[in-house]
């Protein structure tokens, strides 16, 4: 179960997604509110576990298994962050948040969108 400020998080970001993603009308995958927050949704999840794999390197020395899992599931999130039109920042620093949502147009400042982790 997410807690509360997560929940937040996913709305925040899904709401910034669906005002945020041009707009195509001849677009046959175009993506609906409830297919945009499902993908945020995805995303989180993926955050969670990556910030638990990153949690686990700070205390064990990393397995060639590991390192292959990481990327596996990075290369996941970014490809569903680029079906929304967004670009994803990995961070692997246990102390913080994981994945940083930024816009196209931005660069990273500090006050991103930010999923994954723990509260």
């Amino acid at each position: 179960m997410a807690s509360r400020n997560q929940v937040q998080a996913i709305a925040i970001v899904t709401a910034m997604v669906a005002m945020r993603r041009p707009k195509h009308p001849t677009d046959k995958y175009h993506l609906g509110p409830n297919q945009i927050a499902q993908r945020v949704i995805d995303i989180h999840r993926l955050g969670t576990t990556l910030f638990r794999l990153y949690e686990d390197d700070s205390d064990l020395p990393k397995s060639e298994r590991r390192v292959k899992r990481e990327a596996q599931l990075e290369a996941k999130a970014a490809a569903i962050g680029h079906e929304l039109g967004v670009s994803l920042v990995f961070q692997d620093d246990p102390r913080g948040w994981p994945v940083i949502v930024l816009f196209p147009g931005e660069t990273s400042t500090g006050a991103e969108p930010r999923l994954g982790g723990r509260n």
